[in-house]
């Protein structure tokens, strides 16, 4: 933040705290040399569990487009937040919300449960074990809290779309290959196992990185650890890793060979954003921006452009839908951002 005032009457200021450049120095030398964009308004109507299904799915909606209910939200993180998903069976419920954000009510479905049958970026929201084609992981560091998305979407979960197996632990219906094939929970003694990945030349072509709350910048942590976390895996992308026979230290396959982009977000509101001006205490200097980023107001979940099968977005992308997915085709995410920001900053809804 840019030295915002605080009046002392905001319950929990951390999100709007002050941090030094020093402390994330990682953070500006990769937006510096290597960014392009950083307007970003949050997408997700609710805290951390919402804002992992918007990563994971582009929405925190409940059901697939054109069901009952379609045009709302989830909106709230499970209670307690280390037991979530379908696992959870159909206790411990988070609210939903109308697209307005005013209106919150419980689960309107007949069958009420922290599992949501409707496509994610990578697998259908029909049928069994249906991927989209596309190789994918999902790092993350225990396997069924608000910050896994995966656990609540039973496609990934159990195998398949239907709610059969509620209760039941991720991974141990239908042969349990879907979780287990692409959902990689951290060890004792593998504590970041994406590095795994970038060092023997695995890394799928969509894959999630979750840190654990050491190595987390989330609001009211007190690691230290997340720049370097962070800096450490766009190192081994773009620079390769000493020990590797196909990831070599200088060249970079998934910088050289197979080109890789990298978006680095915060699950709450879109990270603790500095692009809307507030009153500062004492006049300061706004940091340097790189001339490459993009002043556009965009929705945290937009990157989902860049690694969707472009049917999502529809007369924003060159590749025309299929009739089978024209009919689910969704913007209500980009739509509800964009007036959301229009109307809370003062921006232009177009942009």
């Amino acid at each position: 933040m840019d030295k915002v005032c605080w009046n002392g009457t905001v319950i929990n200021p951390a999100c709007y705290a002050y941090v030094y450049q020093t402390d994330v120095q990682p953070y500006f030398d990769i937006a510096t040399n290597y960014g392009f964009a950083n307007y970003m308004f949050q997408t997700n109507e609710g805290p951390s569990f919402e804002a992992h299904q918007f990563l994971f799915t582009g929405t925190s909606a409940g059901v697939a487009p054109n069901d009952n209910y379609s045009l709302d939200f989830v909106a709230e993180n499970a209670v307690p937040n280390d037991d979530s998903g379908c696992s959870e069976g159909q206790v411990n419920l988070p609210k939903w919300v109308d697209p307005t954000g005013t209106n919150e009510f419980h689960d309107p479905r007949p069958t009420k449960a922290q599992c949501y049958p409707h496509d994610s970026l990578v697998t259908c929201g029909t049928g069994k074990n249906c991927d989209k084609g596309v190789s994918w992981a999902y790092y993350t560091p225990t396997p069924e809290t608000i910050w896994t998305a995966p656990a609540a979407i039973p496609e990934v979960c159990y195998g398949e779309n239907d709610l059969n197996y509620l209760g039941q632990s991720c991974g141990t219906a239908n042969g349990g290959t879907e979780w287990k094939d692409h959902v990689f929970l951290q060890t004792q003694s593998d504590g970041a196992p994406i590095f795994d990945a970038l060092l023997n030349c695995t890394l799928p072509q969509i894959t999630w990185v979750i840190p654990d709350k050491v190595w987390s910048d989330h609001a009211g942590l007190t690691g230290l650890y997340g720049p370097s976390y962070v800096g450490d895996i766009v190192d081994a992308v773009g620079g390769g890793m000493a020990k590797s026979s196909c990831n070599f230290t200088g060249s970079g396959k998934y910088w050289t060979q197979e080109p890789t982009a990298i978006f680095i977000l915060w699950d709450d509101w879109g990270g603790c954003f500095d692009h809307v001006n507030r009153p500062p205490c004492t006049p300061a200097p706004r940091h340097r921006v790189p001339p490459m980023f993009s002043r556009t107001a965009a929705a945290a979940a937009m990157f989902t452009v860049s690694v969707c099968p472009c049917w999502w977005f529809p007369n924003t992308l060159r590749r025309a839908p299929s009739p089978a997915n024209a009919a689910r085709r969704d913007t209500r995410p980009v739509a509800s951002i964009r007036a959301r920001s229009s109307r809370t900053f003062t921006i232009s809804a177009a942009s």
